[in-house]
């Protein structure tokens, strides 16, 4: 899938923390879920994550994609349930410590999201790594090629819950 997607995936996600969750954290946690949702492709030769930069031009993901991609190669380790456990101990766990542990939950969901979604591709994932037998979540004939027109149908599904749920978590007017 493309990163399009995977944003829209993350940002979907967040309907499952809408109940539990102060309506003024939506903005911290709009950001975490779609972090989450571009991690795992930290080990792609090109990804949206890894030219990702600051407001100061600083790409502050690209030496560890770099390295990533060159020890790892692409959907390898961090297209895995291993993955997710590590980038919740690495990632997760400082941002629950000292942000806000709802936080933490939406990167890991973001996270999920995009394992959810390669998991829909033809190529598949390697789920149980370090195996690499590749998991596929649809039976051959509803798997999704990227950058198709039935992925463009997933991605107009999912960028409509996503912005259902960010507006539907938007205060109303103090009257």
């Amino acid at each position: 899938m493309t990163w399009r997607t995977h944003l829209a995936g993350g940002l979907a996600t967040l309907w499952l923390l809408k109940p539990f969750v102060p309506i003024e954290s939506i903005g911290l946690l709009s950001i975490a879920a779609g972090l989450g949702a571009l991690l795992p492709d930290l080990d792609a030769r090109e990804s949206r994550i890894k030219n990702l930069t600051l407001g100061t031009g600083i790409a502050p993901f690209a030496l560890p994609a770099f390295a990533l991609h060159r020890l790892l190669g692409h959907r390898g380790l961090l297209h895995s349930l291993l993955g997710l456990v590590l980038t919740g101990l690495v990632v997760g766990l400082p941002i629950a410590l000292y942000l806000e542990p709802e936080a933490a939950i939406a990167l890991l969901l973001g996270y999920a999201s995009h394992l959810a979604l390669d998991g829909a591709t033809k190529a598949g994932i390697p789920l149980w790594f370090p195996s690499r037998r590749r998991v596929h979540l649809l039976p051959p004939k509803l798997r999704i090629t990227t950058g198709s027109e039935p992925e463009d149908i997933v991605l107009a599904l999912l960028a409509m819950t996503a912005i259902a749920v960010l507006l539907t978590s938007l205060q109303p007017p103090v009257v």
